[in-house]
């Protein structure tokens, strides 16, 4: 410390007055060197020892740039934190002042950093701040889902590129952006023009696209998975008229019905509500629920219409409910529209009902069948199959249908090709035979009983003559004009041998006791060996023709045979049954329970239960007692409630609820007129209503039946009221 700044004059020592590494901290006072002693780069580093120059040696600011030479310390020459910020002035050191390399970690001062924080410029200075967190090229570890993440923070779109500076009209730039909402993002994949409509939300394309052939969805929650030019949505300027549309594939696709679905092909579109196109080209389904399974040109316009392929088929919009295919020609020029609902067509094409199994394929008919459910459950059909057979047969139809009611018509072959084909038409009895038909005609003068010549008629074909046996046979009896003449047109007599039975007669089809003025009869006539006397049955005068269906099994002793309620009696039929009626004595009692639960939806028509009826004699009084247990899918579908007596019958019967497991009371009435409605039955989904019923009825002359009637009050929806299984009804003479 001999020499300090007062001893040396100003610029005095320069780098020839010192001695290569003359100079060590040693020899210098604290601060004994400032920039005025000093000529201009008068100390490099061949004139200091490595580590001389500490922060102590030099005054504030003592050192500027124009005091050194370029590189003239280096990090040997420098003890470690020797320069601070307070050694050096404001801009000094520039980037040519330091030797690459020449600052290690060791020589930057830590003071006022922690622990993770880096160095970082804050748009003014040079600052430690917190350190960031970034995603490496070969991945990262120890992430935690939903903690760590690629992506914003704001309310910004993220996108995902690829060569962003190359041509924005090939597959290049963005290739994925995720677009934040309030509801459900939008993700965008695929062609950098592919888009989504302002304010659409939980829009997705997956892919595809191209330059002038984008991929778009225009309403909410549209799917387009890839191809190009497709778009989901009806592009009409709502967001939300045609909802989660969906375009899987394919090119020039466009969904545009709410949950309307193409799955890929070629121009297709899918226009309405839950529409279906498969695939193919050019087709397009309208109707609400239709589908098209693939092919050309084809068009389900009617609603749950259904195509499944071929080529130019068009169910209008009339066609609802409708089903078919079309084979076309070669050329696709036969194109084929249908406006028929509820048809299956199939055009241009043969129906093969094919087997391989060995068994014959039919063709069935299945007669009437009225009920909703498991089918064929117990309807019967009609079928056609065919015979093994040597070749193949192919029938022709008639052309018409000839000939006048009553005539006896058959059907003929009238052409064929080597046995297969044949051509059908109707021909009457008299063809057959040749002009006349079979006509036996016995003289008014025969008065001799002589064996196979008494009767009227009696014919017997032989075999050789196959065509007379099929016209059938006519017979007509005549009695006299004068006195007590009978006329007997047919006497059908069977003898049985021993324990066989004797069948006079045994017809299928209808019997028709015909009359020219007074009803005919159906005589059963008593045994032989206890008199002549006969039980008829005969027509009344009548309104409609009336069939009666009897009942499908033996009664039992005791019972009564009445009009069944099920199924329900027309004008023009009605179905027998056998039922047990005890009420014949002052105490008899009646008893009717429902076997099953019956239901009705949304249904406000009132409806003779199915079970619960009882048969009624006249000029009678009865108590009638029940209990009903009802139950409904949804409140404010309740019970409407009324009994059918005979006519002129007499009632006054009540009835009360309550909700069960609680204690609340619900409505109460009394029924006093045949099929009248009373008071609505509050019914809860969550409790059953328990209904009891209890009055008096009295018939007048008339014997008939005591029916429940009730139905739904509600028409909305398709919610079901019940009357459950237990539910009874008690009827007991009272006088």
């Amino acid at each position: 410390n001999a020499i300090g700044n007062a001893e040396m004059l100003d610029i005095a020592i320069g780098s020839a007055e010192i001695a290569d590494i003359a100079v060590g901290n040693s020899e210098m006072n604290d601060i004994a060197i400032g920039n005025a002693e000093m000529l201009v780069n008068a100390i490099g580093t061949a004139e200091m020892c490595d580590n001389a120059i500490g922060s102590a040696e030099i005054a504030d600011n003592a050192v500027g740039n124009s005091d050194m030479n370029d590189n003239a310390i280096g990090n040997a020459e420098m003890l470690d934190n020797a320069i601070g910020s307070a050694e050096i002035a404001d801009n000094s050191i520039t980037n040519s002042d330091i030797a690459n390399n020449t600052i290690a970690l060791g020589k930057i001062s830590s003071s006022g950093a922690s622990s993770g924080q880096v160095i970082t410029y804050d748009g003014t200075n040079i600052v430690w701040a917190a350190g960031g967190s970034g995603w490496s090229l070969t991945g990262n570890a120890s992430t935690t889902p939903g903690t760590n993440f690629v992506g914003t923070t704001d309310n910004q779109a993220f996108e995902i590129r690829v060569d962003n500076a190359g041509t924005a009209t090939e597959g290049r730039r963005r290739v994925m952006r995720y677009e934040p909402n309030a509801t459900s993002p939008n993700i965008l994949g695929g062609f950098n023009g592919n888009s989504v409509t302002t304010n659409v939300v939980g829009a997705t394309i997956a892919g595809g696209g191209v330059t002038s052939a984008i991929n778009s969805v225009t309403d909410d929650y549209g799917v387009v998975s890839g191809g190009h030019n497709n778009r989901a949505g009806d592009n009409a300027g709502t967001v939300s008229d045609a909802t989660y549309a969906t375009v899987s594939g394919g090119i020039s696709n466009l969904a545009s019905g709410v949950m309307a679905t193409i799955a890929g092909g070629s121009t297709n579109t899918s226009s309405s509500t839950a529409t279906t196109v498969s695939g193919g080209q050019s087709n397009t389904a309208s109707g609400i629920f239709s589908a098209v399974g693939g092919g050309s040109s084809n068009s389900a316009g009617g609603d749950y219409s259904a195509i499944p392929g071929g080529r130019g088929l068009t169910f209008s919009s009339a066609a609802d409910r409708s089903f078919g295919f079309h084979a076309n020609n070669s050329g696709g020029t036969r194109n084929m529209t249908i406006s028929a609902p509820d048809v299956a067509v199939f055009g241009n094409t043969d129906l093969w009902l094919a087997n391989n199994d060995g068994t014959a394929s039919e063709l069935r008919f299945f007669e009437d069948f009225n009920a909703a459910g498991a089918f064929p459950g117990t309807a019967n059909y009609t079928a056609f199959k065919a015979q093994t057979q040597t070749d193949n047969i192919t029938y022709t139809l008639p052309s018409a249908i000839t000939g006048t009611i009553g005539d006896e018509r058959f059907l003929r072959s009238t052409t064929t090709t080597a046995n297969t084909a044949a051509t059908l038409d109707w021909v009457n009895a008299a063809t057959i035979v040749g002009g006349s038909g079979v006509l036996y005609n016995v003289s008014s003068t025969q008065a001799t009983a002589t064996p196979r010549n008494n009767y009227l008629f009696d014919v017997a074909y032989a075999a050789a003559a196959p065509d007379a046996a099929s016209t059938g046979a006519r017979i007509t009896s005549s009695a006299g004009a004068a006195g007590n003449n009978n006329a007997t047109a047919l006497t059908l007599v069977a003898t049985k041998t021993g324990t066989g039975t004797a069948t006079a007669l045994d017809a299928t089809g209808n019997i028709l006791l015909a009359n020219t003025g007074t009803a005919s009869e159906l005589r059963l006539a008593e045994p032989s060996g206890s008199g002549t006397d006969y039980t008829a049955f005969k027509a009344q005068a009548q309104a409609n023709n009336i069939t009666y269906t009897l009942p499908a099994a033996n009664g039992t002793a005791g019972q009564v045979l009445r009009v069944a309620s099920t199924p329900a009696p027309t004008a023009t039929a009605a179905t027998l049954e056998w039922v047990s009626n005890n009420l014949g004595a002052i105490g008899g009692l009646a008893f009717a329970r429902k076997t099953a639960d019956e239901g009705v939806t949304s249904n406000t028509t009132l409806q003779n239960d199915d079970h619960l009826v009882v048969a009624l004699n006249a000029n009678e009084t009865y108590e009638l007692e029940g209990v009903l247990y009802v139950s409904t899918t949804a409140n404010g579908h309740d019970l409407q409630i009324a009994l059918t007596v005979p006519t002129s019958t007499t009632m006054k019967v009540s009835y009360n609820a309550r909700e069960e497991n609680t204690a609340t009371s619900r409505e109460a009435d009394v029924l006093e007129t045949s099929g009248t409605a009373g008071t609505v039955v509050n019914v809860q989904a969550a409790n059953r209503s328990i209904v009891y019923v209890k009055g008096l009825i009295r018939t007048a002359g008339t014997s008939g039946n005591v029916t429940l009637q009730w139905a739904d009050d509600n028409t909305s929806g398709t919610e079901t009221v019940t009357v459950q299984t237990d539910s009874y009804f008690k009827v007991t003479r009272v006088e």
